[in-house]
């Protein structure tokens, strides 16, 4: 990497943060764990940043990142987690990055996509519970309910569109959007 992409990346890295930190410790809540996580975030966008398309916002680029060791956290600790901790990551990004650095708001956010799901139909809510809750794909989620894999990505989709203008709302109507 040369001098301008490394002086490119620190001030990039420097400005985002903050962000990622409160995204990832909303996905945790633990702060340590957050801020370890955190760490390898960093190693991963060091890594791959010669991938970063500078023409696009670098925020959005890290979360996908910060979105996967969230994810893999999960996975390898096998832990025992309420349903809105986990059930949609890009839920919760889409949330920092429209309102900003979360720190203070993190729990907020969670209350309001748990009201959010309780809202949902039985049916949605079971897809999200198999999905999310389970750790099904949607090509298991497919054959337990007897339909097909594309079905239930479009559902799932769906259903992420709606959670996610459910907490848009409910953020500008409760005035939780920072403004």
């Amino acid at each position: 990497m040369d001098s301008k992409a490394r002086s490119q990346l620190t001030r990039l890295w420097m400005e985002s943060q903050s962000s990622l930190l409160a995204f990832i410790l909303s996905g945790v809540g633990n702060f340590t764990d957050a801020e370890d996580i955190l760490q390898q975030v960093a190693h991963d966008v060091s890594v791959y940043f010669s991938k970063y398309d500078s023409a696009r916002p670098f925020i959005p680029w890290a979360m996908v990142i910060a979105k996967r060791r969230v994810a893999d956290y999960y996975r390898r600790n096998k832990r025992s987690i309420r349903l809105f901790d986990v059930i949609d990551l890009e839920l919760l990004s889409e949330a920092h990055l429209a309102f900003g650095d979360q720190d203070a708001r993190s729990g907020e956010y969670a209350d309001q996509l748990e009201r959010c799901i309780e809202r949902l139909p039985e049916r949605s809510r079971k897809l999200i519970e198999l999905r999310y809750h389970e750790d099904l794909k949607p090509s298991a989620i497919a054959k337990y309910l007897g339909r097909s894999p594309g079905s239930i990505r479009v559902a799932l989709s769906k259903i992420r569109s709606v959670l996610g203008d459910c907490i848009r709302s409910t953020a500008v109507r409760e005035g939780s959007h920072g403004a």
